[in-house]
């Protein structure tokens, strides 16, 4: 990824890629507790 690119924006874009479960942190998810 770019250096202008922060990894919860690169994140934001794939969720579905390496860590979607700190995208769900990132965000705040539907639950906080739920990992």
């Amino acid at each position: 990824m770019s250096g202008g690119e922060s990894p919860v924006e690169y994140l934001a874009k794939e969720p579905t890629d390496e860590r979607p479960q700190v995208l769900i942190l990132q965000r705040g998810g539907p639950d906080p507790g739920t990992r």
